[in-house]
């Protein structure tokens, strides 16, 4: 199972000016980058319901194995979801080479635990 893009326990900080905002937190791995690098903050907004997801915006989202920052695509399957990573780099070498780093990987809706839109870099 593809683990990149774990952004680390959770650490609320204060959004600051984003009203809309439920709150903010640090990104933790190059995953996003050069949208989001590690250590950079981002104000999110919890998304209660499922079926108002805007496709091609980025969120975080929590399973009970994992919690990832990364652009979610629509699937012809209405029961998933495809994470993807804005890192394009690839594997200079080895068995994976010219493969993606951070290929893009399903989850299922019904797994998603926690789901937040991320409004702002700040």
């Amino acid at each position: 199972s593809n683990m990149d893009g774990l952004a680390g326990p959770v650490e609320m900080i204060d959004p600051g000016p984003y009203k809309d905002a439920t709150g903010a937190m640090y990104v933790y791995n190059d995953s996003m980058s050069p949208k989001y690098k590690n250590r950079d903050k981002i104000a999110f907004k919890e998304v209660a319901d499922r079926d108002l997801i805007l496709y091609g915006e980025d969120y975080i989202i929590e399973t009970s194995e994992y919690r990832v920052v990364k652009n979610i695509q629509k699937r012809d399957d209405k029961n998933h979801i495809m994470a993807c990573s804005c890192n394009a780099d690839i594997w200079e070498t080895g068995a994976m080479k010219g493969r993606l780093i951070h290929e893009p990987f399903d989850i299922p809706l019904k797994k998603i635990k926690g789901l937040y839109l991320v409004l702002v870099k700040i």
